[in-house]
């Protein structure tokens, strides 16, 4: 979008107003019209913004933004993915099927609940979301189930549950022993 249409419109529309003064009146105009061309830029492109984004509250499934390219302002129109499917109210599931909720099982050593912040590789987070969805859980709830089963695995031969030290991963492997002359065998044996 070429901003200079309209600052050069309303820049005409200033000076032809102060040409019905004399020449002092003119050349302050001429001047203003300079001082202020940055905010009439500044002003449109806020706009513009506002505009786009009221659009974009009306319209479900795309999203319209502003994007600068060089001086120059440009809508971008996005078509947003479809959400995904809504898990089967509780009286649509299949006979003898239960849906496990929105909320992940509570254990005996629950506290309040605090947030954080996970980042997965695309590849990973689409087959949590379908796992998730495969089981009618959300995201959040599985994710919870996941960790605290891998947390609390133990076996007679000496798991997790709760090892001081210990930062096993949800691999279930052993962590790497220090490397050595001596040659040595890393992993689970049978």
């Amino acid at each position: 979008m070429d901003m200079n249409l309209y600052t050069e419109t309303l820049a005409k529309a200033l000076q032809d107003a102060a040409s019905l003064g004399d020449q002092t009146t003119q050349e302050v105009s001429r001047r203003l019209v300079v001082a202020i061309e940055p905010s009439l830029r500044l002003t449109a492109l806020q706009m513009l913004t506002e505009v786009a984004e009221e659009v974009s509250a009306e319209l479900d499934s795309t999203r319209v933004s502003v994007v600068m390219n060089g001086p120059a302002p440009h809508l971008q129109v996005i078509e947003l993915p479809p959400p995904p499917p809504a898990a089967p109210a509780p009286g649509d599931q299949a006979p003898g099927e239960e849906l496990q909720g929105d909320q992940p099982t509570p254990s005996q050593d629950d506290e309040a609940e605090v947030r954080t912040t996970l980042r997965l590789p695309a590849a990973l987070k689409r087959k949590v979301e379908a796992a998730a969805q495969a089981q009618g859980r959300s995201v959040n709830a599985w994710l919870v189930e996941a960790v605290r089963e891998v947390l609390s695995w133990d076996d007679e031969d000496g798991g997790y549950e709760g090892q001081e030290g210990s930062h096993w991963g949800p691999s279930s492997r052993p962590p790497r022993a220090a490397r050595t002359s001596a040659p040595t065998l890393n992993g689970w044996f049978a």
